[in-house]
């Protein structure tokens, strides 16, 4: 090997919720890892683009993680491990790599700077974090109250912004919010309890019960998380706190340009029915509970614990 490492022990992992501000926190996760790869000095202005590797971890078809790491070109091409698979042509920072091959040799030998779980990777997480034993991961989630969720989400999938959506043009047009959430228990329309479903295998259509909660809060509670409303905030004290990282506000004009804003647009909301709004409720109770007993009044929580 004729380059240096520059590992530590922490590494940051990100729990992706879908339509949860997660295209925001990724594109930040990786203007913070150019900050540490510039503070380490091991790459030079001219060179830090093409030494950004975005390793995509999959578990059969299914993408179950995203490894935010750094490495000379000549590694990622000459790895058998590695590979292009469908990814796009244009990308070139991109590689695959499939779970059963992901071991702790391997990833000795790039700069590993974080950890991206996916939605698919959420019931195997411990088996994916198991493959990288010499680090201490340090997770977070942004969480979001169940309707506030349930109407940003009807919103989105209703507009042209998510014409590639595979579940686009699901919902009939014209239909209502009171409509869509009337549709909550059914699972047709909206899956209820989304989180606590990832973690404990529990499929729409069947009830979530107080030890499945009792599971997903367990998890969680090594978790530093926050209210989607406070996720800019969150991240600047979470990477200060756990990798002595800040971005200026003259870098991120120079590097801004780079992030995705998936902004959610201020629109009046549309009147709920009560009989609807408490069939919702019914239905969401386990998501609003781990909501509440997870950040209470409060909307950012750093735990002390955690591996």
């Amino acid at each position: 090997m004729d380059y240096e490492l520059y590992q530590d022990s922490t590494v940051p992992v990100f729990y992706h919720i879908p339509k949860n501000a997660g295209t925001f926190a990724i594109s930040t996760m990786f203007l913070y890892f150019r900050k540490w790869r510039k503070n380490t000095g091991w790459v030079t202005e001219d060179t830090m683009r093409e030494s950004a590797r975005n390793i995509i971890v999959l578990n059969g078809k299914h993408q179950v993680a995203r490894i935010i790491a750094g490495d000379p070109n000549e590694f990622c091409n000459n790895t058998k491990e590695l590979f292009k698979g469908d990814l796009p042509t244009s990308d070139e920072t991109a590689y695959c790599i499939k779970l059963e091959n992901v071991n702790a040799d391997l990833m000795s030998q790039i700069n590993v700077f974080s950890i991206i779980i996916e939605s698919e990777g959420f019931q195997i997480h411990e088996d994916i974090l198991s493959k990288f034993p010499k680090f201490n991961f340090k997770k977070f989630i942004i969480l979001r109250d169940a309707l506030e969720r349930a109407k940003s989400f009807f919103k989105y999938i209703t507009s042209d912004k998510a014409k590639h959506e595979p579940g686009h043009g699901t919902i009939p047009a014209g239909i209502s919010i009171s409509e869509f959430l009337s549709h909550a228990s059914s699972g047709h329309l909206y899956e209820d309890s989304w989180v606590i479903r990832q973690f404990t295998n529990v499929e729409i259509g069947n009830k979530i019960r107080w030890y499945d909660f009792r599971k997903t809060k367990n998890i969680l509670d090594d978790f530093d998380l926050c209210d989607i409303s406070k996720c800019g905030e969150f991240l600047r004290q979470f990477y200060k706190k756990h990798k002595n990282l800040e971005i200026t506000q003259e870098e991120l004009g120079t590097w801004q340009g780079d992030i995705t804003y998936n902004k959610r647009e201020d629109t009046e909301d549309e009147y709920i029915e009560f009989e609807v709004l408490d069939t919702f409720n019914e239905v969401t109770h386990w998501d609003r509970l781990l909501y509440r007993n997870l950040l209470g009044r409060q909307k950012i929580i750093f735990r002390d614990g955690g591996q």
